[in-house]
């Protein structure tokens, strides 16, 4: 290793976290290869410990809040939320986050992204790790989150601070009490009625079975079937529109209304038959069967 390149190793190991990752992320391109390697090195050097627990290419949540906080992640918690009050109910989450004992692999990865490019704020999506199947994470138990699977590279990336911010937003989605979210789950399995969705035997463990919940499944496997379920429903092919049988449809109409009306006053009234003849009055009969559509589609019923 040559001095210049001890110097910058020396030189970084003062640098802070952020400060790492606009190099090795952001600004890479204007930098030399060993420079963004060396940068690179510094940050998973910080991250050995954490990055030690898992010999995968993720760690969970609970590993990650390990040796945190509040007072470390309440700042760039602080860019999601408007009112600041808010603050000490995520604390009280956060804080029972060190309670909660974690669950059996749920295995479910944690995508972390930039929806916007020159913001700080973060969004997460969720799904299986087996399967690929998108799923709702806001449904999760917060016991399941602990063991929430997410990229090492997300961590280094975004650093833990973020990481455990978006967390705590996605897990309040529903509400600042575990019930809400249960609540929520079960307003929509009510909503889908007599289209309940179907789950696959797998989705049943053996200890569900032989506790009080016999038959049920977990909160986050309703979550991903109400999701797909959902999910199906809206990816059914829309129905196709046809603007010119819609225009032909709504001439026929007009022009049944109007032959209507020309019969009724050639055979009620001859006389004023003769005036209607003129364009202004067969006008005026355009003119009232606009109102006469809007209340007919108003009062009719779709199905």
């Amino acid at each position: 290793m040559s001095d210049r390149e001890q110097n910058l190793i020396d030189d970084f190991a003062l640098y802070t976290d952020d400060a790492l990752r606009k190099i090795v992320y952001l600004s890479a391109a204007d930098y030399e290869e060993y420079v963004v390697a060396a940068a690179k090195a510094e940050l998973q050097k910080r991250h050995e410990v954490l990055f030690d627990e898992s010999s995968g290419d993720s760690v969970t949540l609970n590993s990650i809040i390990k040796g945190m906080s509040f007072d470390e992640i309440s700042d760039a918690l602080g860019k999601y939320i408007k009112k600041k009050s808010e603050l000490s109910l995520y604390e009280k989450i956060f804080e029972k986050l060190f309670t909660l004992k974690c669950e059996s692999d749920n295995q479910i990865a944690l995508n972390v992204f930039k929806p916007d490019k020159k913001s700080d704020i973060l969004d997460a999506s969720g799904e299986t790790l087996a399967e690929k199947q998108k799923i709702d994470v806001t449904f999760l138990t917060w016991s399941e989150w602990l063991n929430i699977n997410i990229k090492k590279e997300d961590v280094m990336r975004y650093g833990k601070e973020k990481i455990i911010a978006v967390s705590l937003i996605k897990m309040a989605a529903n509400g600042f009490d575990e019930n809400d979210t249960k609540q929520r789950l079960l307003e929509m399995e009510n909503n889908f009625g007599s289209e309940s969705p179907d789950f696959d035997n797998d989705d049943y463990d053996d200890e569900s079975e032989s506790d009080e919940t016999s038959g049920k499944i977990s909160d986050s496997l309703l979550a991903q079937g109400l999701l797909a379920h959902k999910a199906s429903k809206m990816n059914k092919a829309p129905k196709q529109i046809r603007p010119w049988v819609r225009f032909w449809a709504r001439i026929i109409d007009y022009s049944c209304f109007s032959g209507l009306v020309y019969f009724l006053l050639m055979a009620i009234s001859p006389q004023t038959f003769e005036i209607y003849k003129s364009v202004k009055y067969i006008s005026l009969t355009a003119i009232v069967w606009i109102f006469i559509e809007a209340i007919l589609l108003s009062t009719v019923v779709h199905f």
